[in-house]
């Protein structure tokens, strides 16, 4: 539990401040990291690309182009993550007593969300999908406030990982502090003592949050304005670094730890917008393309002052000499070639053509999972981080509901509840898994589910064929269908139950309801006696998976607007 804020430190130079060196002395250290991040930037908001010759030169004949690949690549990946759905696992508890424990996570979750919207941000979800993919880090500052006669409520604050410095002891942060950028207005609202100080300033204050195991200090504009004692014992931060790069120790392979999705194809866009912007200066020259003129003087010949092309003109040359236009066929031929190189590099290293819609060859359901397994590699690692990240949030509020606030009030619009601490103690493992799904891997899952039948069983087949999120319900489900189908006289009574229901709204089906009713009585009566019942109708067989198959035979409409997969992360459990 903290309070913040509370209390203003005499504002004072931070010139000689023991913590302010411990945060520029990181930054330092984290500057590779830094500046991968800015280059990841320019590539995700698209940076104009210039063209410059190999002495640094920018050229001015050139027609830049800046291709939004990269962009493309990153919206897709960004939307295939934020339409993962989200489920909560407690695991070591019986089901009444995780119940409860499943409900105050999924109130915290929908709590802090809620006060994100109404700060006109977006909700914590989707700022962590977007720091996953392009920053490699997922970092939040996470205290519960317990203000003087106010109830307690959970402050939750996303920072950008490129701008948060940190140090660890052991298994545990030792301190971790965010740097932002606030206008004057902004400061002087939360901190009136400071109106004096920012005077008629327009432009954005640097502000460092520091936190420790013990305090909070907060420095503006070089000078430390909050000096705030907290009592936790720990530093109130989640971070979590996506397992994507490499772990190795070299000094140059410390920035490709907690990798962004651009870690394959960082070097090759800009190659790329190289490429186009020959090709496109190219094409340019080519509607008033360089010529040569051939004469007896050759090159001592007067100069030519007028372009000898043009629309509808008519131009006389000798029979030896003549006008013919400079030799740049290799030129294109070379560049449509390396361009080719290029592309099928640039797939591998992001997504596959089926992610785009754009692929225009059928394949096999067996192509389809491999295509899938190669995403997979992408999105699983970025998963993991959030369920990670997500249960180190709720174990942070855990932590903090002591004292005043050992009872939290959560929950979003009018669906808000008490949570005691005592109702959610107990040894239990809180995991967060996530599903996502696409029409063209569920067509493929399907197809590959019909075909495993004769070898494997039911419960494998819907669990790690399908993966489905509820395979339990799913068996249940099917028996059921199935008594139907075996027995026609349970149909019936389900059709009866059914026309009941309807009749409260339409009164000509409780007379459709009696009749099937009595029907129904007979053949019960029938069967009591001794009776056959009534023969099943038989079932059309066919191969499914070749039944399936041509749904996906054109790959341009494959995937329906999305991808199809399963993604689950398992690995983020820990005690609560």
């Amino acid at each position: 539990m903290a309070d913040i804020g509370m209390e203003i430190a005499a504002i004072s130079s931070s010139s000689h401040d023991e913590y302010m060196r411990k945060i520029k002395a990181c930054e330092h250290t984290f500057s590779d990291i830094y500046t991968r991040m800015d280059d990841d930037r320019k590539l995700y908001l698209l940076d104009e690309f210039v063209y410059r010759n190999i002495q640094g030169q920018r050229v001015k004949e050139a027609r830049n182009v800046t291709l939004n690949a990269p962009a493309v690549y990153a919206e897709q990946v960004i939307s295939t993550l934020s339409s993962a759905h989200q489920q909560v696992a407690i695991e070591g508890l019986t089901d009444d007593r995780a119940r409860p424990v499943e409900e105050f996570v999924n109130a915290l979750v929908a709590d802090i969300d809620e006060a994100m919207l109404d700060q006109g941000d977006a909700g914590l979800f989707a700022y962590m999908v977007e720091q996953a993919a392009i920053r490699g880090r997922l970092i939040a500052r996470c205290v519960v406030v317990a203000p003087e006669g106010g109830k307690p409520y959970v402050d939750v604050r996303p920072w950008d990982s490129r701008f948060v410095t940190f140090r660890t002891t052991g298994r545990k942060l030792a301190w971790a502090a965010y740097k932002s950028y606030r206008t004057p207005e902004d400061i002087t609202e939360e901190y009136p003592v400071l109106a004096g100080q920012m005077g008629k300033r327009r432009t954005k204050v640097i502000v460092y949050d520091y936190w420790d195991r013990t305090v909070n200090r907060v420095y503006v504009d070089g000078k430390l304005v909050v000096e705030e004692p907290h009592g936790l014992g720990f530093v109130p931060v989640s971070l979590v670094v996506v397992p994507a790069g490499t772990g190795l120790r070299d000094d140059e392979a410390f920035e490709h730890w907690g990798e962004s999705i651009f870690s394959l194809n960082r070097d090759l866009y800009p190659e790329l917008n190289r490429l186009m912007t020959i090709m496109q200066t190219t094409n340019e020259m080519y509607m008033r393309p360089a010529v040569q003129r051939k004469s007896k003087e050759g090159e001592q010949a007067e100069p030519v002052n007028e372009y000898p092309y043009g629309s509808g003109k008519v131009i006389n040359v000798d029979l030896e000499g003549g006008i013919l236009p400079m030799p740049v066929a290799d030129i294109h031929a070379a560049t449509t070639h390396f361009y080719n190189i290029l592309e099928s590099y640039l797939q591998k290293g992001s997504l596959p053509s089926i992610d785009y819609g754009n692929l225009t060859f059928p394949l096999s359901a067996v192509a389809l999972t491999n295509l899938g397994d190669k995403a997979d590699k992408l999105y699983v690692p970025r998963l993991q981080a959030l369920s990670l990240f997500y249960r180190q949030i709720v174990q942070l509020v855990l932590d903090q509901m002591v004292g005043p606030a050992e009872s939290l009030e959560l929950g979003d619009g009018g669906r808000r509840k008490a949570f005691h601490k005592s109702r959610l103690e107990g040894e239990y493992r809180i995991g967060f898994q996530y599903y996502s799904q696409s029409p063209t891997q569920d067509v493929a899952n399907y197809a590959v589910a019909a075909a495993a039948k004769e070898f494997l069983d039911e419960d494998t087949i819907l669990r790690h064929v399908l993966k489905l999120q509820d395979p339990e319900g799913v068996k249940d489900r099917r028996q059921s269908e199935m008594a139907a189908m075996v027995n026609p006289t349970i149909a019936k009574l389900r059709m009866v139950h059914s026309l009941i229901d309807q009749a409260k709204d339409d009164s000509s089906k409780d007379a459709e309801a009696r009749i099937l009713f009595e029907q129904v009585k007979n053949e019960l009566r029938a069967a009591t006696q001794g009776a056959m019942p009534p023969a099943a109708p038989e079932q059309v067989q066919g191969n499914a998976a070749s039944q399936l198959l041509p749904l996906i035979q054109d790959g341009s409409r494959a995937t329906g607007g999305g991808r199809v997969q399963d993604q689950e992360a398992n690995g983020a459990e820990a005690n609560a």
